[in-house]
């Protein structure tokens, strides 16, 4: 994993190849909830979604308590899911 590896400011969590071997950056957001259930991610891991965002995948993994599913979305985040600001930074 590319976080474990090389720290958590990459905006991804782990760099994979797809079969024509081209880079795939994952970030894996799970929850013991259902698929909607929020989820955080920082402007760093939204920023890098717009840079790569062909290459850009989020690996949702959900239920986990009761039958673990996998929901796989490409791209941006704000064009697979509704996004609302939860934190502001101040400062003089």
């Amino acid at each position: 994993m590319a976080s474990q590896t090389q720290g958590d400011g990459l905006g991804y969590d782990i760099l994979s190849k797809n079969t024509n071997g081209t880079d795939r950056y994952i970030e894996v957001k799970s929850t013991k909830l259902t698929k909607e259930a929020p989820f955080y991610f920082s402007a760093l891991e939204y920023d890098f979604s717009k840079k790569k965002s062909s290459s850009f995948f989020l690996y949702r993994v959900f239920n986990l308590k009761a039958e673990p599913k996998l929901f796989i979305a490409n791209g941006v985040y704000d064009e697979f899911c509704n996004m609302r600001p939860t934190q502001f930074k101040g400062s003089f």
